[in-house]
C-alpha cells in the first residue's frame, strides 16, 4: 500500500520535493473526511430507525394487552417493531485524486491505492468510535461527544413501564490533528489539497461502506459475523424486550351472605308481655285480714244529688220530714238525721203547694 504524497519544503516555504506521508500523518485528512460524513444525517452510510434504506435488522417490542392482575389471561400480545435502516445508495464521485508514487514516478493515486490507504484508514477510525459513529443506550455514553439523533427503540410493559434506547451519534469533542495535507495535480503544477477538497474524498468513503460492509450496522440478537470470518463489535447496551409473565395464582376470598331458613328450637328464657283477657268466671276465695287499729277521723262530704222531700218546722219545736230517705224505720220513734240545709217556707215555694201532704200527716183527724 502506498500512502499519498505530501509536499516537502523548508521552514521558509521553499519547495524541496514530494514525500510519501506516514500513516500517522493521514490523521488530518481522515479527520476532514469524517467531519464531512458527520454533517449529513441521511446521506449514504448513515443509519436511522423506521425512515428507510437497507433493512439492517429489527427490534420487536412485545407487550401484553391485558392489565397486570387481569384474569383469566388470554395471553394476548401486541408487537411494535422498530427497523434499523442504513443508506447504502452509491454516491456520485467528483473529488480530485491525491498523488502517489507509481512505476518510479509520481502520479494520481489509483482507486485501489486510495481505497487501501486513506479510505481504509478512515474506515478503521470510524469503527473505533470515531467521529460520525453511533451508539445505542438508555443514557448518553458521553455528553461531551455524543448527541441525540432523534431515533430510538422502546421496551414497553403492561404495567406502563417504558424503557427507551436512544440512538446517539458522536458529533463533537474531537480535536483536529496536526495539519498535514496530501498533494494533488493542478494542471501542470503540484499543490496541497485544501480542506474542502479533502472533504470531497468523503464521497469515496461513503461508497466503500456499502461495498466493503465496514462501517455497516445491524440490529439483531446474535453476532452477525459468527462463522463467516467477519468482525463485528457491539455498539449498544443490551436491548431487552421485557414483558410481564403469566403465572398461576391461588385466590382466597371471604364469602358473606344472608341465610333464610325455618328455625325450630326450644325457648329458654324470660319473656315480658302485657296480658289482656276478659273475666270469665267467679273467683271464690276467703278473704282474711287482721284489724290494724281504730279509725279516728271526721268524714265530710257534700251532697251531690237533688233533694226530693219536705222538711217543715212546726210550732213547739217540732219538725216534720215527709221523705223516707231522712230517717230509718224501725221500732220506736223515728231517728232523724241532721241536714246541713235550712229551708224556709217563704223561700221554698214548693213547700206550701202540697199542704195536704204536710198537714194531713201531722194532724191526722184519726188521731187524738
Amino acid at each position: 500500500m502506498a500512502n499519498p504524497l505530501k509536499i516537502k519544503e523548508t521552514g521558509g516555504g521553499t519547495f524541496l520535493g514530494l514525500q510519501e506521508m506516514q500513516t500517522s500523518e493521514l490523521a488530518y485528512a481522515v479527520h476532514n473526511i469524517l467531519t464531512e460524513f458527520n454533517v449529513n444525517t441521511l446521506e449514504s452510510g448513515t443509519i436511522n430507525i423506521d425512515v428507510g434504506g437497507s433493512n439492517k435488522g429489527s427490534f420487536a417490542d412485545t407487550v401484553r394487552t391485558e392489565a397486570v392482575g387481569f384474569h383469566p389471561s388470554a395471553n394476548s400480545l401486541q408487537t411494535n417493531t422498530y427497523i434499523l435502516y442504513q443508506n447504502t445508495t452509491p454516491v456520485n464521485e467528483t473529488f480530485g485524486h491525491t498523488l502517489h508514487v507509481g512505476s518510479n514516478r509520481f502520479a494520481e493515486e489509483s482507486d485501489a491505492s486510495l481505497n487501501s490507504s486513506l479510505i481504509s484508514t478512515a474506515l478503521a477510525n470510524l469503527v473505533s468510535n470515531g467521529l460520525g459513529s453511533y451508539w445505542m443506550s438508555q443514557v448518553n455514553p458521553n455528553s461531551s461527544f455524543y448527541t441525540d439523533t432523534g431515533y430510538y427503540v422502546k421496551d414497553t410493559r403492561a404495567d406502563s413501564t417504558v424503557v427507551t434506547y436512544t440512538l446517539w451519534r458522536k458529533t463533537t469533542g474531537v480535536s483536529a490533528p496536526t495539519v498535514v495535507r496530501p498533494a494533488k495535480l493542478s494542471g501542470t503544477s503540484i499543490k496541497e489539497m485544501s480542506d474542502a477538497e479533502i472533504k470531497l474524498i468523503c464521497q469515496r468513503f461513503r461508497n466503500r461502506i456499502g461495498t466493503t460492509g465496514i462501517g455497516s450496522y445491524k440490529l439483531q440478537a446474535t453476532n452477525p459475523g459468527a462463522g463467516n470470518g467477519e468482525t463485528w463489535v457491539q455498539v449498544s447496551d443490551n436491548l431487552t424486550d421485557t414483558r410481564n409473565r403469566i403465572i398461576n395464582q391461588q385466590y382466597g376470598q371471604n364469602y358473606t351472605t344472608q341465610y333464610s331458613s325455618p328455625y325450630i328450637a326450644t325457648y329458654i328464657g324470660n319473656r315480658s308481655v302485657n296480658y289482656t283477657k276478659e273475666y270469665e268466671g267467679v273467683t271464690n276465695v276467703n278473704y282474711v285480714k287482721a284489724y290494724a287499729g281504730a279509725y279516728l277521723g271526721n268524714y265530710t262530704k257534700e251532697y251531690a244529688g237533688q233533694y226530693t222531700g219536705n222538711i217543715v218546722a212546726l210550732p213547739n219545736n217540732r219538725v216534720r220530714v215527709t221523705h223516707p230517705a231522712w230517717f230509718e224505720t224501725g221500732e220506736g220513734a223515728p231517728d232523724f238525721k241532721p241536714n246541713q240545709h235550712i229551708y224556709n217556707s217563704k223561700e221554698d215555694v214548693a213547700y206550701v203547694w202540697d199542704t195536704q201532704r204536710v198537714f194531713n200527716n201531722l194532724y191526722s183527724e184519726e188521731e187524738t
